[in-house]
């Protein structure tokens, strides 16, 4: 096995095999010679039997010479024997070998799985604590205004009618019997969907996610007597998303990450075993990578995400922003794409 010292390589395995080939061969014609000597001896015996003092000097000679035709077929069998278990021994120690190799390489490799896992942990706990502190700074200084609860004016009753529409239909076209909108903000217009959601579907479960604490707090305390709506803390772009709910909804949220976060959003998405995502995007051009807490007009179907197939594309009709949409993808599809190759685009805006 190359690059393991005291392992035969092919050449030597080959010269094994003629080597047992070779015992083999003797082996076999030490088995014929013996039975052609003792076939001659007999019709010796039985020619010359006169020759001979007497019977018993003749039965002597003939067991004398089965005895050592006995012991040269003994004796090539023993050397066969030894012969097949040496070869039988080095392949065991060949198979050991690369047995030992095999474990140590994926010993090695867990152990640097184990590091990268830990440097990952680190870079996201620092990651979280930068990423939280910027949004609940823009909520507690309502750097996007007062607008759908501190959310933006993007969130405004007035600039969500069609919006509204859009998802509830979507909700029930769907099937969808449970939700995860993140990031769910100030809930300012989404508590009017899922009560027309809930009229149609009875039974159907919300869960609002927010990395800005004291958003997430005031909508336990608002939404408290809701029993199928439930919120918790959850950075979209680190931690994983809960199980167990068929449509995830991303509305106002990417566009005001750096490009990298956005494709760790979009990745966490894809392993969430949700059906679908809905998620806001625009028909602009280029993206850029910004600071997370700005904002640019994000187009998912352009690089580095060039998400370019969604099943479903639907105009927002947003007031004064007519370019604003909402795709419409399959997670089994999301999950395809190579998240890696995204992030290395993003070095390239």
């Amino acid at each position: 096995m190359d690059g393991v010292r005291g392992l035969p390589d092919s050449t030597s395995k080959g010269r094994w095999l003629l080597y047992l080939l070779a015992i083999t061969a003797a082996v076999l014609l030490i088995l014929l010679m013996a039975a052609q000597t003792k076939g001659a001896a007999s019709v010796t015996l039985r020619r010359a039997g006169p020759t001979f003092a007497a019977e018993g000097e003749l039965a002597a000679t003939l067991a004398q010479l089965a005895a050592q035709i006995e012991e040269l077929k003994a004796l090539a069998e023993k050397q066969l024997e030894a012969s097949v278990q040496q070869g039988q021994d080095l392949s065991s120690e060949l198979a050991a070998l690369q047995q030992a190799q095999q474990s140590s390489s994926q010993a090695i490799a867990a152990e640097l799985a184990a590091l990268k896992n830990l440097t990952m942990t680190r870079n996201q706990q620092e990651s979280l604590a930068h990423l939280q502190a910027t949004f609940e700074g823009i909520y507690a200084e309502h750097a996007w205004g007062t607008d759908g609860n501190g959310s933006g004016s993007g969130s405004s009753l007035n600039k969500t009618v069609h919006t509204r529409e859009l998802l509830l239909k979507r909700i029930i076209d769907l099937k969808a019997r449970s939700m995860i909108d993140v990031p769910c903000g100030g809930m300012a217009w989404m508590p009017l969907v899922l009560e027309q959601v809930e009229r149609k579907q009875p039974g159907f479960r919300y869960l609002g996610l927010d990395i800005a604490r004291p958003v997430i707090e005031a909508n336990k305390v608002t939404f408290r007597n809701k029993t199928n709506w439930k919120f918790d803390v959850k950075d979209m772009t680190r931690e994983r998303l809960p199980k167990g709910y068929d449509l995830i909804h991303c509305r106002d949220a990417l566009q005001h990450l750096s490009c990298p976060m956005i494709v760790n959003a979009l990745h966490n998405f894809a392993l969430s075993g949700a059906k679908y995502l809905l998620v806001g995007s625009y028909d602009a051009q280029p993206n850029q990578n910004i600071k997370s807490g700005d904002y640019f007009a994000i187009n998912l179907r352009l690089p580095p995400f060039s998400l370019s197939n969604p099943d479903a594309i639907a105009s927002e009709n947003t007031p004064g922003e007519e370019n604003k949409l909402q795709l419409l993808y399959r997670i089994s599809e999301l999950a395809k794409k190579d998240f890696d190759v995204m992030r290395l685009g993003c070095d390239a805006l």
